[in-house]
């Protein structure tokens, strides 16, 4: 278990959780961080029922969690989100918020 009063060990485990999630999705960043607020479970049976629009059918806390940190965006064919106005790049939220765990885990 990890102690989650030690802010060092609760990041460390966080950030390594967020990588498996990362890994499971290739690199999907909505389905990772999906996966992290509802549960993988929940956003694997929104992916076969709902299929490209799988976002729509998540928890509304789930999609207000996504829109916070992946900002607007549209899903692709594949389901996969994309920010508005980039169809390759990252959302501006999510290197600041690797940034800002990472800073946070070298200040230690």
């Amino acid at each position: 278990g990890v102690d989650c009063w030690d802010p060092y060990a609760s990041l460390d485990y966080a950030a390594r959780l967020i990588r498996s999630y990362l890994d499971r999705y290739g690199g999907d960043y909505a389905k990772a961080l999906a996966c992290y607020n509802c549960g993988c479970g929940c956003v694997e049976w929104r992916l076969q029922q709902c299929g490209d629009r799988w976002v729509s059918c998540l928890p509304a806390e789930t999609q207000k969690y996504l829109q916070l940190i992946l900002g607007e965006g549209v899903i692709v064919g594949n389901g996969s989100f994309v920010p508005n106005g980039s169809a390759e790049g990252v959302a501006p939220m999510v290197p600041l918020l690797v940034a800002g765990l990472i800073l946070l885990y070298f200040i230690s």
